[in-house]
C-alpha cells in the first residue's frame, strides 16, 4: 500500500512541476504567490475539537494566470496546504491544483473568482480530495494583494481519523498575495 501511495504522491508532485512549468511559460499576467492562514484556528482555536489557536493551518498557493478577457481571466494554481490541528492526531497535508476564471475589471482593485480543484490528501493515508471554492481580492499596490480564499473540500480523511463518512467542509483563509514576475502582456494592467 505505501508504495501504492508513494506513486501517487510522486505522481502529482510531477504533474505540479510540468503544469507550473508549462503555465510559468504561457503566463500572461504576473504569477503569485499567496500564503494564507484559516482565520477562525489562527484567532480563537477549536476548543471542541482540542485546537489551541495560532498558525496550525496555512494554504500556500501559486497562480498563473491567462490573456485578460473582457471582464476577467483564466487562472490555474497548483497548492498545498499544511495543518498540525491537533497533536494527538496525524497532520494534514494536501496537494493540489485548481482551474477558475477571476473577474477584475468591474470594481478597481477588486477581484473575485471561483475555482474547482483536485488533489491528494495525506492524513494517514493518501486519498483524494475535490474541491471549489471563491476568493476575493484587494490590490494593495501593483505586486501586492490581500485576499480571502472560501475553499470546500471532500474530506475523504474523516473516515480514517473520525470514523465517519466523508463530507464537504469548508475553510475560510485569509492572507497576503504577492507578484514574483513581470507581466508579459500590456493588457493586464488591472492585476
Amino acid at each position: 500500500m505505501k508504495t501504492k501511495e508513494r506513486t501517487i504522491k510522486q505522481f502529482i508532485l510531477w504533474a505540479l512541476l510540468v503544469l507550473g512549468i508549462t503555465a510559468a511559460a504561457t503566463a500572461q499576467g504576473k504569477p503569485t504567490i499567496s500564503i494564507q492562514t484559516d482565520w477562525k484556528i489562527t484567532l480563537l482555536g477549536d476548543e471542541p475539537r482540542g485546537i489551541d489557536a495560532g498558525l496550525n493551518n496555512v494554504l500556500i498557493k501559486s497562480r498563473w494566470t491567462g490573456n485578460q478577457q473582457q471582464f476577467g481571466y483564466l487562472h490555474i494554481a497548483p497548492s498545498f496546504e499544511y495543518a498540525r490541528l491537533n497533536p494527538n492526531l496525524p497532520e494534514y497535508t494536501r496537494y493540489a491544483v485548481e482551474l477558475g476564471y477571476t473577474l477584475n475589471t468591474l470594481i478597481e482593485n477588486f477581484e473575485a473568482g471561483v475555482y474547482v480543484d483536485y488533489g491528494i490528501i495525506k492524513r494517514g493515508s493518501a486519498k483524494r480530495g475535490a474541491g471549489f471554492g471563491g476568493v476575493l481580492g484587494y490590490k494593495i499596490t501593483d505586486n501586492l494583494k490581500a485576499i480571502a480564499t472560501l475553499q470546500y473540500v471532500d474530506r475523504q480523511d474523516f473516515e480514517l481519523i473520525y470514523n465517519i463518512k466523508s463530507e464537504f467542509k469548508y475553510s475560510v483563509f485569509v492572507g497576503l498575495e504577492f507578484s514574483i514576475g513581470k507581466n508579459k502582456s500590456r493588457n493586464n494592467w488591472r492585476r
